[in-house]
């Protein structure tokens, strides 16, 4: 009979985040706050972080922007705990509303 042994599966929980950013006068997240701060980094350029950092790097959705029709982000600097996003309308930075819908995937052991 073979011997019984543990194995080391760690669960990934997916969660999937929302939040709606007012990018225009102050800056501020207007729906998620209690998930996410905002980071104003100059016009049209804004650092998501997570309050809780995932277990590996979270993944994008989505990204609407709000307004021009041409507004276009480009997303960067992806890691466990942030998302940077930079909107631009004819390649020049621009403020604009927007929706962000991210994923982030915990161990069992996270909240």
């Amino acid at each position: 009979m073979l011997p019984l042994r543990e194995l080391g599966i760690r669960q990934r929980k997916a969660e999937l985040i929302c939040v709606y950013v007012d990018g225009t006068g102050t800056a501020a997240i207007t729906e998620g706050k209690y998930l996410a701060t905002l980071t104003d980094n100059g016009t049209g350029d804004y650092t998501i972080t997570l309050n809780s950092p995932a277990a590996r790097n979270i993944h994008v959705v989505g990204a609407m922007g709000m307004g021009t029709v041409d507004v276009r982000p480009s997303i960067t600097a992806l890691s466990a705990t942030a998302v940077r996003i930079v909107w631009e309308v004819s390649g020049t930075d621009t403020d604009t509303e927007f929706y962000l819908t991210l994923i982030a995937f915990y161990t069992a052991e996270q909240n």
